[in-house]
């Protein structure tokens, strides 16, 4: 699921933000009302919505699962990895097969 409303607590000082109504949601129901990336005590009026996380989701595509930003506050799309097959292995050893071949001097 992304994330509509990018939110942390004001102390926080971590980059990342967590969904605000998920949060509102679980700290109802558990009554725990602590920060899930730092574990901070967080009350209501803690909570905020992070602008530059706004910013970047409205920027990047709708399917996007990874954001860098920089130092700077910029920032750009990761792109997905590709899946990759796994490397066959030996039987016996189980060493790569491409490294258990003998190199060419």
């Amino acid at each position: 699921m992304r994330i509509r409303q990018p939110a942390k607590g004001f102390a926080c000082r971590h980059v990342q933000c967590f969904e605000l109504s998920t949060f509102l949601e679980f700290a109802k129901r558990h009554s725990s009302w602590v920060c899930p990336h730092c574990s901070n005590p967080l009350d209501a009026q803690d909570l905020r919505v992070d602008p530059l996380m706004v910013e970047v989701l409205r920027s990047v595509s709708e399917d996007a699962s990874s954001v860098e930003i920089r130092e700077d506050g910029s920032f750009f799309e990761v792109p997905d990895e590709p899946v990759r097959k796994k490397a066959k292995t030996e039987e016996s050893e189980g060493t790569p097969l491409a490294a258990a071949a003998p190199s060419a001097a």
